[in-house]
């Protein structure tokens, strides 16, 4: 009877620090779904970007303009964004709750109506967990100079 004590404050302890570690492992699902957004992106996959950007998603794009998950995937349909490539170079990824933080520093070879966007991209993308699932609410999306 003595270890009973002893061993639910140790259960107790372990509560928070395994929770945590759950957190840090499920965030790791919204990073994932940012990689897979980003090959999306490449193969014009609209109808996978739309279960992965939620319905009131917002992007703001390298050069400042806002869109709307609307503006966003009539975009991608029109092929007004051409990727040929773009490659995760890093990410981190910081879990709150239901909603984690995805920073990634992307190489992206395209155009943009023509014009070439080739070049590093900084991504600060916010997920919520609703249900089962990651959606993508937020992203900012921000040139890295130089490079």
């Amino acid at each position: 009877m003595r270890w009973v004590v002893p061993a639910l404050c140790a259960a107790l302890v372990m509560i928070p620090i395994l929770s945590r570690a759950w957190q840090r492992a499920d965030a790791r699902v919204a990073a994932q779904l940012a990689r897979q957004a980003a090959a999306a992106e490449v193969r014009g996959d609209t109808k996978f970007l739309n279960t992965a950007w939620a319905p009131d998603y917002t992007e703001i794009n390298q050069f400042g303009v806002v869109h709307t998950k609307g503006e966003r995937l009539a975009a991608v349909r029109a092929h007004e964004t051409a990727f040929q490539s773009i490659r995760v170079l890093e990410d981190n990824v910081r879990a709150y709750g239901d909603t984690a933080v995805v920073a990634l520093r992307l190489a992206v070879k395209g155009k943009l109506r023509g014009k070439p966007i080739d070049g590093d991209v900084r991504a600060l993308s916010i997920y919520v967990k609703r249900g089962p699932r990651w959606q993508n609410v937020a992203t900012q999306y921000t040139r890295v100079q130089g490079r």
